[in-house]
């Protein structure tokens, strides 16, 4: 049986991990026209830096600051 989802997290929230989580949210629909059937879910944000600031309040949900 197939996944038909995609689950990414990422590891270290700096100018890297920021971009990649930009050009996912940007660019979800490109992406997924690409890879179809399948859907990218941002499953989990992880960084050591308990106070980072995130672009967007419901990327909360998913953050924290252990890496397993």
């Amino acid at each position: 049986m197939k996944k038909n989802t995609i689950n990414i997290g990422i590891l270290g929230l700096g100018t890297v991990g920021q971009g990649t989580m930009k050009i996912l949210q940007e660019n979800k629909e490109f992406i997924e026209q690409k890879i179809y059937p399948k859907k990218i879910i941002l499953k989990k944000l992880a960084d050591k830096d308990k106070t980072k600031i995130l672009p967007d309040e419901n990327f909360y949900k998913i953050f924290t600051n252990s890496a397993e």
